[in-house]
């Protein structure tokens, strides 16, 4: 997916706009995935809506957002909800639980560059929420500006087929380069919050517990079923998610409604 600028905000292509499709989740995929899976499918007749504000973001309008009460998600594809219904994934859940307002600052395919980039930015401009959930990405991944349009950026990762791209990737990686990243971009979130007095979730959909060793209080959902694309995490391993994140607040937030 391609990114571009939007009131300082990175966000989506795709602004002001509802979609069926999107890259990573397209109608194509969609076609293979049907002659694969069984008659009874979840996702066989279910439509999925990306509703994508005026930064390009799958959340509210920001001029609908409840600034004096809400909680605010960052993250990669798998808190975006890629091919997922908004209704099914955990960021959902959980606002819907507290009762409160929620904003969504999560991009596919994006990593810790675009998350904090972000996530600063809005720590910036707008009044501070009551908690922060931060779903840690691939630390490997990053932003690039694209060489014919300036206008445009995009995320390099795992799934690239840039040689020079792959050759740095895995030079990072030697040369424990992505992990020290990993451990400033933490330490300075942390920090951030710590001064504003905001309380933070540090998530992760990555199972494998040799790949993501930071953050310390890391919460991961069982990897029980796929989304439509039949890649990202599902509805069963969402809700996993939604349940374990409440079981942690329950004596953190004094606003969760029983």
């Amino acid at each position: 997916m391609n990114f571009t600028f939007y009131d300082s905000f990175l966000g989506s292509e795709f602004f002001d706009v509802k979609l069926n499709f999107i890259n990573g989740d397209d109608k194509q995929d969609l076609q293979n995935n049907l002659r694969s899976q069984p008659l009874d499918w979840y996702y066989r007749d279910r439509e999925i809506i990306y509703a994508h504000n005026t930064i390009g973001h799958r959340s509210t309008y920001l001029k609908d957002l409840n600034f004096d009460d809400y909680i605010l998600f960052a993250g990669c594809s798998n808190t975006y909800g890629l091919g997922l219904e908004l209704e099914q994934t955990y960021s959902y859940k959980v606002a819907n639980y507290l009762q409160t307002d929620y904003y969504n600052l999560s991009l596919p395919s994006s990593g810790l560059d675009i998350l904090y980039y972000n996530l600063q930015t809005w720590l910036i401009k707008f009044p501070k929420p009551k908690h922060i959930f931060i779903q840690w990405p691939d630390e490997s991944r990053f932003i690039q500006r694209d060489i014919i349009s300036q206008n445009l950026y995009h995320s390099v990762g795992i799934w690239t087929t840039d040689t020079n791209a792959t050759k740095f990737m895995v030079l990072g990686d030697l040369l424990n380069y992505w992990r020290t990243r990993a451990e400033l971009f933490y330490n300075l979130i942390k920090q951030q919050l710590d001064q504003y007095n905001i309380g933070s979730t540090f998530v992760s959909f990555v199972l494998d517990g040799t790949k993501v060793k930071i953050p310390e209080n890391i919460i991961y959902p069982a990897d029980l079923d796929k989304a439509r694309d039949l890649i990202h995490y599902g509805n069963n391993t969402n809700d996993d998610l939604y349940h374990k994140i409440i079981n942690s607040l329950d004596n953190k937030l004094d606003y969760i409604s029983r």
